[in-house]
């Protein structure tokens, strides 16, 4: 059954996240696992590369530095490319349709400086309204948070993302803060669950762990884009038939 695009109750929002995810299981979290099953396996090397605290020393200390280095280098240039290409795939799932992986991966890295740029400036704004007292940080957490999907379904890209966000979200401003409790507070609960599923054989723990972590961001990001459409269909009258005019156009996995 395809998403609808309509105004929605807080409870509606996260029943279509779990019905997205749990439809286009292998889409999803696919896309995610791309990211995590890296980063998990990294984990696992980087916690065997630690040395006895009790034969603690420098030398020791750099095989573990050089893979802590590399696992975050690598997060953050592939996590960007993850959340575009889960929107992405989210815009053809609505339009009823189900792209393919490598169709999503194209959309992130044709993106990928647009991404990375809108993140550090959302970050930027972040860290100084955290440092003016805390309030400011967390407004600006909330009303600046829908970047991405404005990214790939408006066009929009640094600043003008994260005003477009800031636009769409005032006077929904405490709807968001209970969108955004709720998905993490559920994501934390299917992310747990996944994960003992997964992991009761000791060899599957890095599958475990991965699967669990793309699942979580998954339903995170289908009730996040769900709640942009809720939005523009509350403020703008936006439907369907106006996404499938302003979408991108398919691309095949090996365009640049």
């Amino acid at each position: 059954m395809r998403p609808e695009i309509r105004p929605m109750t807080l409870g509606e929002l996260l029943e279509t996240g779990f019905q997205i995810v749990r439809a286009h299981a292998r889409l999803m979290i696919g896309i995610g696992a791309m990211l995590y099953l890296p980063v998990a396996l990294f984990g696992m090397a980087l916690q065997g590369s630690l040395p006895d605290p009790a034969h603690m020393e420098l030398a020791n200390l750099v095989p573990a530095g050089t893979l802590l280095l590399g696992m975050l280098l690598y997060i953050s240039i592939i996590n960007p490319v993850v959340q575009v290409a889960m929107v992405h795939a989210l815009c053809g799932i609505y339009l009823g349709r189900e792209p393919t992986i490598g169709e999503c991966w194209s959309r992130g890295r044709s993106l990928f400086m647009r991404v990375v740029g809108a993140s550090l400036f959302y970050s930027l704004i972040v860290l100084v309204g955290f440092l003016l007292l805390v309030v400011p940080g967390i407004y600006a957490a909330v009303v600046l948070s829908l970047y991405v999907p404005i990214l790939v379904m408006e066009d929009l890209a640094g600043m003008a993302s994260l005003r477009r966000s800031r636009e769409l979200i005032r006077g929904s401003f405490w709807r968001m803060v209970g969108v955004s409790v709720a998905c993490m507070v559920l994501t934390l609960v299917l992310t747990a669950v996944v994960s003992s599923l997964l992991s009761a054989v000791p060899a599957l723990d890095p599958l475990g762990e991965a699967m669990a972590q793309s699942a979580g961001t998954a339903f995170a990001s289908a009730v996040f884009v769900a709640f942009y459409f809720d939005l523009r269909a509350r403020s703008e009258a936006f439907d369907l038939e106006r996404l499938a005019a302003t979408a991108p156009a398919p691309r095949s996995p090996d365009a640049g």
